[in-house]
């Protein structure tokens, strides 16, 4: 919803005073002849402008992620990784939002064919929308297809190199199929991230010891 008045140019009738030149000058029928040509300025920016987005491509998750990764308080720390996750979700479309809403609700109920079957659709539609690709890479986990996920992790990170979910996701794959090197460079990636993912330090420690003396 558009507010296209100015503080002391176009005032809302309520606020006006009687000296103010609009509510002095302009007749009633002016004054509504004015505020329906300002509306449909404002519909047709809407239109020009296209579907408002913001997901991975949002400018303000740069500077969330540098406080993240400088957070050293707990709560602050899981506050602000709550607020990049919904950035994260938000796609300016009712459609793609819906069949979101329906892949999560097939993943609860372990439909996973039936999750994929939307997950599809997101993608192909929005292939630029990194949830969409995180969405079917963990049905594809679930079901142990592990190439298939490998693949879709990595488009994720294509589009947000700071997806920890992703690096998080990608470095379990690797620890379970036995790449225990590579699960230990992609787990530190996500904990350079988010230093507050629940697990990741413990897990790191742990392959830390296994992988001494291994390249990375």
């Amino acid at each position: 919803m558009f507010r296209v008045f100015r503080a002391g140019t176009l005032c809302p009738e309520k606020d006006c005073q009687p000296e103010g030149f609009f509510c002095d000058v302009v007749s009633s029928v002016m004054w509504f002849q004015m505020r329906i040509g300002i509306v449909f300025a404002a519909l047709c920016f809407v239109l020009m402008a296209g579907p408002v987005r913001a997901d991975q491509t949002d400018p303000l998750l740069d500077s969330l992620f540098e406080a993240l990764a400088q957070n050293d308080d707990p709560n602050e720390a899981i506050a602000i990784e709550q607020r990049i996750r919904r950035i994260w979700r938000e796609t300016g479309s009712p459609s793609i939002d819906l069949l979101m809403t329906r892949a999560s609700l097939a993943i609860d109920r372990q439909e996973y064919e039936l999750a994929l079957r939307h997950l599809n659709d997101v993608v192909e539609l929005a292939p630029d929308y990194a949830e969409g690709w995180f969405g079917r890479a963990s049905v594809y986990y679930f079901t142990d297809r592990y190439d298939q996920a490998v693949l879709d992790f990595d488009h994720v990170l294509q589009l947000e190199r700071n997806h920890f979910g992703a690096w998080a996701s990608l470095g379990q794959i690797y620890l379970e199929i036995g790449k225990n090197a590579q699960a230990l460079s992609t787990f530190r990636r996500a904990l350079e991230v988010n230093p507050f993912l629940k697990g990741m330090a413990e897990k790191v420690k742990r392959l830390e010891k296994q992988v001494e003396g291994q390249g990375i």
